[in-house]
This record gives structure tokens, sequence and C-alpha cells, in this order.
């Protein structure tokens, strides 16, 4: 499902960072081209305290209408499709 809410983790200046999650990636250049790379883990020296207050989505900013969408559209292929 597509996510719909609000951004929950802030961009940083050389880093992408997933909007929604938090993960943090650096390119890492070489000499035929380069990678993303995870780096930073914020939660890597974190309390029990410090990972409950860790910004998460919330099932309700989702866009489940999507879901519906897909599965009839494939239904109609043949395809089978199971949810949850």
């Amino acid at each position: 499902c597509r996510y719909a809410g609000p951004r929950l983790h802030a961009e940083l200046p050389d880093r992408r960072v997933d909007p929604v999650w938090g993960r943090r990636t650096r390119w890492i250049e070489h000499e035929s081209g380069g990678y993303w790379d995870y780096c930073d883990f914020p939660l890597r020296d974190a309390d029990e305290g410090a990972v409950a207050d860790w910004p998460s989505p919330s099932p309700d900013d989702y866009d489940y209408n999507q879901m519906v969408a897909e599965a009839r559209r494939l239904r109609e292929l043949g395809v089978a499709v199971f949810y949850g």
C-alpha cells in the first residue's frame, strides 16, 4: 500500500532518508560507478525508551484503496490474490 501520511523523518545532507521508517543511506562512489549503502544506524545504541519514541507510521496513514484496485485487476488476469 502507498503511505499517505506525514513525513516522519527529516531529510539530511548527503543522505537519503526513508521518510516513513528513517532508514539512512549514503552514496558510495568507486571507479566503476557507485551504490547507496546503509549508514548512520540511528537506533544502534538506543535504549528501550528511544526505540519506543522512534517515529513509526500509523496503519491509518496508508491508502488501502490501492490494494483493493490491484486485487481486482489481478483477479481479472486470473491471478489468485490473498491478503491477510
